[in-house]
């Protein structure tokens, strides 16, 4: 029988599985398997059956005994993990290899590091802790811009005999494909294309503003939608399937401008915004409106909240009882290829494990359980809400779509846990205070520039250098 042994290191939050194996232990099982061999394998030279045993002790014995070795440490392993109920973080770690072979079977001992999560208390939840939560009060501007907006929205109506270009104005032009600065004779053209202001460069708006009709104007391409590419706008504006033969450069020739116009402020235009509101009068309207948009910043709102949330829990649990060495290890061995990882990147996989494990924690606490039927349901709204349809998200329709993207390990993982953080700051905003500030829309979307904007963008560079560098090792 093998003889187990298992040292625990708490404070580096390791166990080391260490298992001796006499060769009494191993070997039948290896001659049993080589016996089975014979009686199936098929080599050049032999008859099934009457294969040499030396021979196949020589072809097959060093993977047999591997193989045999390997199944009783996994299954001793396996065993150790059950019955001690350890919470594993990576995979478990080779400490020494075996010297055995088929020609000298003998005693082996093999040690196994394993990294583990410690029970530990969560800190800092309590409603003495209150967290920002803002309501926007809409000023006259911001009111008045989307009044605007809306006026422009719900027209059908473009304003004739039109000659100054203003804001948010649509042009009809025609688009040549020019060469040092002339028009090409054998060129791409396009007639009655239409640009929007809004949608170009913020240099070439400004010229446009400054233009007129008949006037002609060199541009790159790029310029006329910062949304595309160069091949992507030579494509959609010359009708290209390739665009390998067409150049960036390109003048515009202004045909026609077109303005919307505006609805009347009256009660059509109001109950057609606000259907079944019965709004008569414009102040009336303007309250409604005011309101509404109010209401719009309820989800940024509640973001920020949660993001207030999980800043402060994220304080008050710096120190997550994580084996840090052990875990350095492993993906300096398993990802990296033996290399070192930089101490910035390490770091970054630390706060990404930290609240990964403090999530973990937190659910388990508030009894938060994520079913395969709670991932689907979020897929199928992410696809109906990407449609932008009215329809069911059990609609047969999307059936197939789903059943792909349930399959696919990443997508599901993605959703999984986006459903599981839904859940837990659900729980969690009834277990802390809500600190109440009114603030204008102007400062609201500063203060969520600060929590979400800035903020994503190093968290999101940071996660894109460790994927790279995981993934350049992986495919190396």
């Amino acid at each position: 029988m093998p003889t187990l042994k298992h040292i625990f290191n708490n404070d580096n939050h390791t166990a080391v599985f260490s298992i001796e194996l006499p060769a009494a232990e191993y070997m039948p099982k290896v001659e049993k398997k080589l016996k089975e061999y014979k009686n199936k394998v098929q080599l050049k030279g032999f008859r099934t059956g009457e294969v040499p045993m030396s021979f196949l002790k020589a072809k097959f014995g060093n993977s047999v005994l591997s193989e045999e070795i390997q199944g009783i440490v996994n299954d001793e392993l396996n065993n150790f993990i059950e019955t001690s109920k350890l919470n594993l973080v990576g995979s478990p770690l080779p400490l020494n290899k075996y010297d055995a072979s088929i020609q000298k079977p003998q005693d082996i001992t093999i040690d196994i590091e394993l990294g583990f999560i410690p029970e530990f208390e969560v800190n800092g939840i309590s409603k003495e802790f209150s967290m920002p939560y803002y309501s926007v009060a809409v000023d006259d501007e911001t009111l008045d811009n989307e009044i605007e907006k809306q006026r422009k929205r719900l027209s059908t109506e473009i304003e004739a005999d039109v000659s100054d270009i203003q804001e948010g104005d649509s042009l009809s032009v025609i688009l040549r494909e020019t060469e040092n600065g002339l028009a090409k004779n054998d060129g791409y053209t396009k007639e009655e294309l239409i640009i929007n202001l809004d949608s170009c460069s913020a240099e070439l708006k400004e010229r446009l503003l400054k233009s007129m009709i008949g006037e002609k104007l060199s541009v790159l391409i790029t310029e006329l939608d910062t949304s595309l590419n160069a091949e992507n706008a030579k494509k959609q504006y010359y009708g290209l399937k390739s665009h390998q033969d067409c150049g960036d450069d390109a003048e515009i020739e202004i045909v026609e401008i077109k303005r919307i116009k505006k609805r009347e402020l009256n009660s059509e235009f109001f109950n057609e915004l606000f259907q079944g509101e019965n709004i008569e009068d414009y102040n009336g309207f303007r309250e409604k409106l005011r309101n509404a948009i109010s209401a719009g910043y309820e989800s940024a709102v509640y973001n920020i909240y949660n993001r207030s949330i999980f800043e402060h829990l994220m304080d008050q649990n710096k120190e997550m009882p994580l084996p840090k060495t052990f875990l350095k290890r492993f993906v300096e061995e398993t990802q990296l290829k033996g290399k070192a990882i930089d101490e910035k990147q390490f770091s970054e996989l630390i706060k990404q494990l930290s609240w990964g494990t403090l999530t973990n924690e937190l659910c388990r606490i508030n009894n938060i359980n994520v079913s395969n039927e709670d991932v689907e349901y979020e897929l199928r709204m992410s696809i109906v809400r990407y449609y932008g349809i009215q329809i069911s998200p059990y609609h047969n329709l999307f059936d197939e779509q789903v059943k792909k993207m349930m399959e696919d390990k990443e997508t599901f993982r993605k959703y999984y846990e986006e459903v599981q953080e839904s859940k837990l700051f659900a729980a969690l905003e009834n277990q802390f205070g809500k600190e109440q500030k009114t603030v204008s829309s102007n400062e609201f979307k500063e203060i969520y520039d600060s929590y979400f904007v800035k903020q994503q963008e190093i968290e999101v560079a940071e996660a894109q250098k460790l994927d790279a560098i995981l993934e350049e090792n992986e495919g190396a």
